[in-house]
């Protein structure tokens, strides 16, 4: 009992130090410590009330945190999709990273979050939302589609998911979403992510046809596969 205390004392300690002083906080190179304190059990809560701070080296701290502790990502969730709309480019990145974990079997129609930021104005927030796409859990797409089937019918996203959904389509159809829009482009990249091994060439077309960007996030996802 003694030594749960004497860890949950110096996670108090670097939760004050963060607080008092985000900027010294960050300089020390803190955060990794105060993330071994929540790996081993200090209360999630704690994190709850880092993700609600106004000042934004604490959120950034804390939207990492959060994006390392996937299993407990559905206790900010809504914190999360609120930091969604933050001007600052890095918390916003790993907000997409907390939804995706968040809603992988639970409340899949909010992964909705993540298919709106493949818009998103910064091209890193929009790369990064594009490839989570391909490793969404049939949870997330269904609940995706009921969600726009529902608020918005005319939505663009719809179609795409849908081939997602379906998991197989023509491949002359798919490098016709390779030539369209950016939208277009990003479903195209999803899916012949999924559908690799049915497709194996299908992902060195869709980068040859759908231009510079996507080129560069199949080969982004590429590396992953690889390093896997």
């Amino acid at each position: 009992m003694s030594g749960e205390s004497d860890d949950y004392r110096g996670a108090d300690r670097l939760m004050s130090d963060l607080t008092s002083d985000p900027k010294q906080f960050r300089n020390s190179g803190l955060g990794n410590e105060l993330l071994n304190h929540f790996l081993r059990g200090y209360p999630i809560d704690n994190l709850v009330a880092l993700l609600r701070h106004h000042d934004n080296y604490v959120l950034r701290c804390a939207i990492w945190i959060g994006s390392e502790l996937p299993k407990a990502s559905a206790a900010f969730l809504d914190d999360a999709i609120v930091l969604l709309s933050h001007q600052d480019v890095y918390i916003r990145h790993y907000a997409i990273e907390i939804i995706f974990h968040a809603t992988a079997e639970q409340r899949s129609n909010e992964f909705v979050h993540v298919l709106e930021r493949m818009g998103d104005a910064d091209a890193r927030v929009a790369g990064r939302a594009t490839t989570l796409l391909p490793f969404a859990t049939t949870s997330q797409l269904d609940g995706a589609i009921s969600h726009l089937e529902l608020s918005d019918p005319q939505s663009r996203h719809l179609p795409g998911l849908r081939v997602l959904q379906k998991g197989s389509a023509n491949q002359s159809d798919i490098e016709k979403m390779a030539r369209g829009d950016d939208l277009e482009r990003r479903y195209a990249l999803a899916f012949a992510t999924r559908a690799r091994d049915a497709y194996p060439q299908l992902l060195n077309e869709v980068s040859r046809l759908a231009g510079d960007e996507i080129k560069s996030l199949a080969s982004e996802l590429k590396a992953r596969r690889r390093s896997k």
